[in-house]
């Protein structure tokens, strides 16, 4: 009798423990697992979201525009134009163009370094003066470079339009692969730029120099400077990159000298043009024959003339 009772009870704890552990298996699919999945999307959808936020903010930081007003027509008061040129390598939608404290909603799509222009009608009165700005789809506002936009009164008594900046942007391009032969970084900066005021008529340079011996440095992505200048009109820009010492004597050698690579002149005609004008410095690439800027006498004699 007692052994079929000790029977009995060991069935019974036998069938409650699977029981119990059915029922733990059970709470376990039910609930636990499907709470860890739950929990494990959360975090895939937090890391989703940071990795979206943190690429959206790469954007907005890496975007890179130039923004220019001028008169429409320089000879009318009714409209003026915003230019804005895209300076970096990502595609810029203009959402909205802003004069002074209203806006007007655009859709401008600007590709890398390209440029586009929308108008803005006006009816300039005397007096009337216009700051524009323009926002991204980034969220970037850019302000136009040459300042505040006037409508004047002349001291001849004609009507005209005033701006506010005027300047020569200098612009270094991207390092090259072959670049580095030249040992052109350090340790003194790369570029120097010497501007001056010049008389196209005469054919001269105009007093001293406005800028000299600029000083600008080479960076592996494009550089740039932008000298601000007083007015419009015609200045002579002189550029030069500093290059190495070429071969060892007694065989046939180029000192390390300043290489002039810009000797000409640059006219602002705003408001026929552009208030600031682009000057490009490309530098002298050793692996073609001969001296591709004509104005280095060290390099010419180098070079057999």
């Amino acid at each position: 009798m007692s052994i079929t009772r000790t029977r009995y009870r060991r069935k019974r704890k036998g069938v409650s423990t699977i029981m119990g552990t059915l029922i733990f298996v059970g709470i376990l699919f039910t609930a636990v697992i499907p709470m860890f999945f739950v929990m494990n999307q959360a975090d895939v959808l937090l890391d989703q979201s940071k990795l979206t936020i943190k690429h959206t903010d790469d954007e907005k930081s890496n975007e890179f525009a130039n923004a220019y007003v001028f008169p429409t027509d320089p000879t009318s008061s009714a409209k003026i134009t915003v230019q804005v040129f895209n300076k970096c390598e990502m595609p810029i939608t203009i959402i909205r163009v802003w004069v002074n404290n209203n806006y007007t909603e655009t859709n401008m799509k600007i590709n890398p370094m390209c440029n586009d222009k929308y108008d803005i009608l006006v009816n300039a009165q005397v007096g009337s003066s216009y700051d524009v700005r323009v926002t991204s789809e980034r969220a970037n506002t850019y302000a136009v470079l040459n300042g505040i936009l006037s409508y004047i009164l002349n001291s001849d008594g004609s009507t005209g339009w005033s701006g506010e900046n005027y300047g020569i942007n200098i612009v270094i391009p991207a390092k090259e692969p072959w670049m580095p032969t030249e040992k052109w970084d350090g340790p003194y900066d790369n570029f120097q730029v010497t501007i001056w005021k010049y008389d196209k008529v005469l054919k001269v340079k105009v007093g001293l120099p406005i800028y000299v011996d600029q000083k600008m440095t080479r960076a592996v992505s494009a550089s740039e400077s932008f000298l601000s200048l007083s007015e419009q009109g015609t200045y002579w820009v002189e550029a030069q990159v500093h290059m190495s010492q070429k071969g060892q004597a007694p065989a046939k050698v180029r000192p390390a000298h300043w290489h002039t690579i810009v000797d000409g002149d640059y006219t602002i005609e705003w408001p026929l043009g552009d208030p600031i004008i682009q000057v490009t410095l490309y530098a002298q690439d050793p692996s073609l024959p001969g001296c591709q800027t004509p104005h280095c006498p060290t390099c010419i004699a180098y070079n057999g003339g």
